[in-house]
């Protein structure tokens, strides 16, 4: 009996820091989120410096990748200045809740894409894809089969031409997809962001 109950204890204790990390909570995301409305949901708002390129779209974005996104900015590991002072203010709790959040909302662009654009380079980019393989862990269209990589589909053409030039840069620090984009010209980029941005929105469905 004393075994049993030793046992039981040990196994409370261990467990209890699992039982302390909460979820995130929509709802405290949502009041939380109120900081990021500013960039976030203002259609055509634009970083401006070092270069100029629209803020990304969250919604729908998978928790889990958001998440690592806050921390990699808290920690320094992406180069965007504004990004890296609101991080940095934040807990693991708050990123908790504003991923939970942002993930709830629905996968549809404020901006859409701009209109003109050649369906030969949306081709070229869906070559490059295929080419690179992108597909293995971004999905057919831009949209994964887990929660372990982003959602790229519908994202602002030049958001994603901006991180990929980036990663080649390596500014972005991610071995990875510095060594798939090394290689890539400035058209060759254009193409892919094009591709990508062009894809529906709305296939994916997080809840």
């Amino acid at each position: 009996m004393k075994f049993w109950r030793s046992l039981a204890m040990l196994v409370f204790f261990c467990a209890a820091p699992l039982l302390s990390q909460s979820a995130g909570d929509t709802r405290a995301g949502y009041v939380k989120s109120q900081m990021c409305q500013g960039c976030h949901n203002v259609t055509g708002y634009h970083y401006t410096f070092p270069q100029r390129y629209s803020v990304p779209y969250l919604g729908g974005q998978f928790s889990k990748y958001i998440e690592s996104a806050l921390k990699s900015y808290a920690s320094k590991q992406r180069p965007t200045k504004s990004m890296i002072a609101a991080a940095a203010s934040l807990s693991e709790q708050d990123m908790a809740d504003l991923a939970a959040y942002y993930q709830s909302q629905e996968r549809i662009r404020m901006m859409p894409a701009d209109h003109g654009i050649s369906s030969k380079d949306i081709s070229k980019g869906y070559e490059i894809y295929k080419k690179k393989a992108c597909a293995a862990c971004h999905g057919e269209s831009g949209i994964p089969a887990t929660n372990d990589y982003p959602i790229l589909a519908h994202q602002h053409e030049d958001y994603l031409e901006s991180a990929l030039k980036d990663y080649r840069s390596k500014e972005r620090k991610n071995v990875i997809m510095q060594a798939l984009v090394t290689d890539l010209t400035d058209d060759d980029i254009h193409c892919l962001s094009l591709f990508l941005s062009n894809e529906p929105a709305g296939v994916f469905n997080p809840n």
